[in-house]
């Protein structure tokens, strides 16, 4: 196969998606079962007419639905059977999804196109359908397959959307009504932030070149006189910057690889130099108290990220002579990390508006850092606790542990 094919456009059938990438992971939501047949009929008509193997992994299936699949020569396979019991190891699933992929290559398709149904553990067993989706991402991840991965409405809350949203490509709705209002504001919404996340994308590329030539104007001697103007350009650049990153992070709904993966300890143990420089220019001090853990699912950038913008949080809440405290400790199957700070607190009516975008107390703050953090920490499993008083604030984050060996990290 040629390399370009990764890249080729496939189309989805589905009126508004027009066409998607080979490697494409998706989510859609419907409202009625004839929504759902209608969504997944239509998918793979246009896979039969690209000649693409089409297979429907369901145990929910009606006889017209059947009947339907039938005509467009589709595999079906039962939900409960492609994950029977006895057959639950990541490798064993993983090397089914390849050998069904390898199959369909073998017999002249162009590749795999997979309607797969698991609302139902979704709803049953959460912790069983996020392994499930992980490993149909590596499945789907660099190869010539696309999956639609299709959830009832009706059966789920907000946040159940928002979390079924992060771990997929992209998200779309489709409601009985062609002209249901609330399913085409979301839409709107879904392809504006992905738009969003490739303006930003763009932007950020002249906003290095404008770095570059400030720094390279601001070492010439013919230019000296201006030289605090030059820095205060550079400085408004890099929060032009910063501000970009952390709406792009914001924006980003893709679920990680498994394959990628850190110890808190190790992440840690890497900042140590620049938490300490920043502590001392506040005349402050940091004290790590990391205890051997597990690994985690997070990639070591975006530890390092949720670690920097809470120490961060935390230097600017206390005064001179404050002490930050970041502690780690082993409770398996999780890794806890602690980041506690000795300020005055945070105000209840504060505390209820810190996860809120673009919130923010400070005058030059984007409000972007904490919603960031929180955005990561959902793709991962994560969880966050806020516990402040008079005394300071602690935040604890509960990362559920990776299976990448027993490395424990700095002991």
């Amino acid at each position: 196969m040629q390399p370009q094919a990764f890249s080729e456009l496939r189309d989805t059938g589905i009126e508004f998606l027009d066409r998607v990438p080979w490697g494409t992971h998706m989510c859609g939501f419907y409202e009625g079962e004839q929504d759902h047949t209608h969504m997944a009929m239509a998918f793979f008509k246009a896979g039969a007419a690209a000649h693409e193997h089409c297979l429907w992994i369901t145990d929910r299936l009606t006889p017209s639905a059947i009947l339907a699949a039938a005509e467009q020569n589709v595999e079906i396979f039962p939900y409960t059977e492609w994950y029977r019991p006895g057959s639950a190891q990541p490798q064993f699933l993983l090397e089914q999804w390849h050998r069904k992929l390898a199959r369909a290559l073998k017999q002249g398709y162009a590749g795999l196109r997979v309607v797969h149904c698991g609302a139902d553990t979704f709803l049953s067993d959460r912790a069983a359908h996020q392994a499930r989706e992980t490993l149909l991402e590596r499945a789907v991840k660099n190869k010539p397959v696309i999956a639609l991965c299709p959830y009832p409405l009706k059966d789920l809350s907000l946040t159940d959307i928002i979390e079924l949203s992060s771990t997929h490509s992209f998200t779309f709705f489709r409601g009985g009504e062609p002209g249901h209002e609330a399913l085409a504001t979301a839409n709107r919404y879904n392809m504006l932030r992905t738009a969003t996340a490739e303006v930003i994308h763009e932007i950020r590329n002249p906003i290095t070149a404008i770095r570059a030539l400030m720094e390279l104007l601001h070492t010439k001697p013919e230019f000296h006189a201006y030289s605090d103007l030059f820095g205060r350009v550079i400085d408004e650049v890099d929060r032009v910057e910063q501000l970009a990153s952390q709406f792009l992070n914001l924006a980003r709904t893709c679920a990680p690889p498994s394959s990628a993966g850190c110890n808190l300890n190790a992440v840690i143990d890497a900042m140590r130099p620049l938490l300490e420089a920043s502590a001392a220019k506040r005349e402050q001090m940091v004290c790590l108290q990391l205890s051997p853990v597990p690994d985690i699912p997070c990639r070591p950038s975006e530890a390092r990220q949720v670690i920097l913008n809470l120490a961060q949080n935390a230097f600017e809440a206390m005064s001179a002579n404050g002490i930050l405290t970041i502690t780690t400790y082993d409770q398996y199957p999780y890794a806890v990390l602690q980041v506690k700070d000795t300020g005055s607190g945070i105000p209840p009516e504060i505390m209820a508006k810190v996860s809120t975008p673009f919130f923010t107390t400070k005058g030059n703050g984007t409000g972007l850092g904490l919603p960031v953090c929180l955005r990561i920490l959902e793709k991962y499993g994560a969880r966050a606790a806020i516990d402040s008083s008079e005394a300071g604030t602690t935040v604890t984050v509960t990362f559920p542990a990776a299976d990448f060996g027993n490395s424990k990290g700095p002991r």
